[in-house]
This record gives C-alpha cells, sequence and structure tokens, in this order.
C-alpha cells in the first residue's frame, strides 16, 4: 500500500470519521476512540503491509577470507541461483560453479528476508572503523552483498565482528545465503 494512501487512510479513520457518516456517532462507537492501546493495535494491524516482498531483483553475496577462500551466489528473481568458489591460498585459477533453482519455500523465505532486512536503510560499510586483528582468524573475512531492484542499488561491505548493528533480519538473510552453499 503506498504510504500517502495509507496516511489519509489513518487521517480519515482516526481524526476526521464524523466527515465519513455525517455526523459524530461514529466516532463515538469506535471503541478505541481516545486509547493509545488502539491506536497502538491499529498501527501494528496496517504497518507490517507496508513492506512489500522484493518481485524484480538480483542478490549478489560474496564471502571472502582475503588469500584463503572465495564463496560467492547470485540468485534472481526467477529463483535461479549459481554459486561459485575457489581456493585462492593455493593459487588456482578453478572456480567451482553450480547452478541451481530455489524451492518455492526457500525463495518465500529469501524474499521475506529481504524485505525485513530493509537493506536500502543501512549503510554502505560496517567494521571498516579499525585495523584488522592479527589474532583473530574472522577479522580478514568480508562480505559483500550486492542488491538491485527495479532501478535501486544497494552496495553493503562488513566483516564479521560487526554483526551487533544490523538488524536481525539481515543476520538471518546472510546465514540463509550461507546455507544454502552447503546445500550445494
Amino acid at each position: 500500500m503506498n504510504m500517502r494512501i495509507m496516511k489519509t487512510f489513518l487521517k480519515l479513520l482516526l481524526f476526521k470519521p464524523f466527515l465519513l457518516s455525517g455526523y459524530c456517532t461514529m466516532w463515538k462507537t469506535l471503541s478505541f476512540r481516545g486509547s493509545w492501546r488502539g491506536l497502538l493495535l491499529l498501527l501494528v494491524l496496517l504497518l507490517p503491509g507496508c513492506r512489500t516482498e522484493p518481485k524484480d531483483f538480483t542478490l549478489s553475496f560474496s564471502m571472502e577470507s582475503i588469500d584463503i577462500y572465495k564463496f560467492s551466489i547470485e540468485i534472481n528473481a526467477d529463483k535461479n541461483y549459481r554459486i561459485q568458489q575457489q581456493n585462492l591460498y593455493l593459487n588456482t585459477q578453478e572456480i567451482e560453479t553450480s547452478r541451481g533453482m530455489m524451492t518455492d519455500e526457500e525463495f518465500a523465505k529469501l524474499t521475506k528476508l529481504i524485505a525485513g532486512s530493509r537493506l536500502f536503510k543501512l549503510k554502505d560499510s560496517y567494521g571498516f572503523d579499525k585495523e584488522p586483528d592479527e589474532f583473530d582468524p574472522f577479522s580478514n573475512v568480508i562480505y559483500q552483498l550486492h542488491y538491485t531492484e527495479r532501478r535501486k542499488v544497494k552496495n553493503i561491505t562488513m566483516r564479521p565482528n560487526a554483526t551487533d548493528l544490523f538488524p536481525k533480519k539481515f543476520l538471518e538473510l546472510i546465514q540463509f545465503l550461507i546455507r544454502l552453499n552447503a546445500k550445494t
């Protein structure tokens, strides 16, 4: 639902219902009139409908341990995916590639996680404000996410040590993509 339409609807429903009926009895019959609980209930019921699941998108995700290993996955809105893996430590040029199609359940979960992640509200970079810890093996791991929906593009680069800065659905999205790789 368009935000402008929803705001107009809320104004009419909450603040001027007497305009709809011609007199004030409609406002008096609403049981949540003047109640903050009623307003909260109405918002809880209406706001989840504002987030729409992505329809036409491309999602690319890569996880790289610098000079050791690289994994990447690309998923399109037609449920097709491509996974590539490369062992960088041995300086091999060989890239293992696998392709597949997501099940309806997997794709539904993916689109729900994308919608809940609010990708376009996230910053472009996380965890690069300090130098990597040489004793932490995960400090040299970099996650990169490239998301395109219609004409919007979002790139996010992060280190795993910055995971406390993200919405829960975004972390679930990253876990889902890594598990999809393990499935193949």
